[in-house]
């Protein structure tokens, strides 16, 4: 009998699993095989373990059909003794709930994710930051428009003290563009909730 190392690199896995290396390689993608810690070798049991334990229960029709394409059987599947049936079948159900929960919580994301972009694309969903940046635009604006305002206004309203006009002017415009400035960023953090 012979004996299966504790480790191997991915080639001689996929060669272990009966597998081709770009399916081992699509398993370590997706965190379906387990690593050493330098993240070099596959842990061989450990990685058969998650394999099975994350194995679609719905596509077991299409492993079985690859592999009496290839002319051999899944070495995964050579592997597993035969399991004695539960008695109440608690154990393949779990697995099969654990692997139905993952994918019930992915397709819940997915439809979070198409949700999100739905209203994106209707206008009622804007990114945060294109609403700072909307906010530090339209502070912006409103001072240059009043420092404008100042220079139109005082010559008009006090042509003969146009220095003290100007300085009475901009004390009580920064109090105003402080109020407008609060106002805004109190906005953008209402919006942002």
């Amino acid at each position: 009998m012979s004996h299966t190392p504790e480790t191997m690199t991915q080639s001689a896995f996929a060669r272990h699993m009966g597998a081709s290396k770009s399916y081992v390689h699509k398993l370590k993608t997706e965190g379906r095989i387990v690593m050493t810690p330098d993240g070099k070798r596959v842990d061989v049991e450990a990685s058969v373990v998650r394999v099975q334990e994350t194995a679609d229960p719905n596509r077991d029709d299409v492993a079985a059909r690859w592999a009496r394409a290839r002319g051999k059987q899944l070495n995964i599947q050579r592997q597993a003794a035969e399991p004695e049936p539960p008695e109440d079948d608690e154990a393949d159900t779990s697995a099969n709930e654990s692997f139905a929960s993952a994918r019930a919580r992915k397709m819940a994301a997915d439809a979070n994710v198409a949700e999100l972009e739905l209203r994106k694309l209707q206008g009622s969903l804007v990114e945060m930051a294109a609403v700072r940046k909307a906010g530090a635009d339209a502070g912006a604006l409103t001072r240059s428009k009043f420092e404008r305002f100042i220079d139109d206004v005082v010559p008009v309203i006090a042509p003969n003290d146009q220095a003290r006009a100007r300085a009475l002017m901009i004390e009580h415009g920064e109090a105003f563009l402080h109020d407008v400035a609060n106002g805004i960023a109190n906005a953008m953090e209402k919006a942002g909730r």
